[in-house]
């Protein structure tokens, strides 16, 4: 059994918390893709009320996958990174260029962001959740399809 101080422990704690958060009362959204597994991805959307918890997140989480301690030092000076300017492109290449082969980020933003499908990702995922065709132009989650879109969302690590 890990103990407290555990990295990994920590980590796994952290992930499900953030996991578990409700998308409409968090500013940050993650979504992760895990590519350790033999040629299956899995997801989590992770979910954060500032950039400091981001950058907790990417310090005791992320850093625990990275493969070398160089690589290690170096998430924990792009997170101070995401705490004075938030994550951009070139942080999230950064930080998955650091943990290749293990986890990657594919999307960061908000709940409203992803609800209004105006980009590749975010229609993707708004596709995936009405089972529709991913091409062409996707209507926006409704009011009235909030609250299965945040469940679809908090399930989507068992979606692949």
């Amino acid at each position: 059994m890990a103990n407290a101080q555990d990295p990994v422990d920590n980590a796994t704690n952290i992930v499900l918390t953030a996991s578990e958060r409700d998308p409409r009362e968090e500013k940050y959204g993650i979504i992760l893709e895990d590519d350790s597994k033999d040629g299956y991805a899995t997801h989590a959307a992770l979910w954060f009320n500032s950039r400091e918890e981001i950058a907790e997140y990417l310090t005791k989480s992320f850093a625990v996958l990275a493969s070398t301690d160089k690589f290690k030092a170096t998430i924990a000076e792009l997170a101070q990174a995401v705490v004075a300017d938030g994550l951009n492109e070139d942080l999230v290449a950064a930080l998955n260029q650091c943990a290749v082969g293990a986890i990657s980020i594919i999307w960061t933003g908000s709940l409203d962001e992803l609800c209004r499908a105006e980009d590749e990702f975010p229609r993707m995922i708004v596709a995936m959740f009405r089972e529709e065709d991913r091409q062409g132009r996707v209507p926006p989650v409704s009011k009235s399809e909030m609250e299965n879109f945040v469940e679809f969302l908090a399930d989507l690590k068992d979606r692949g």
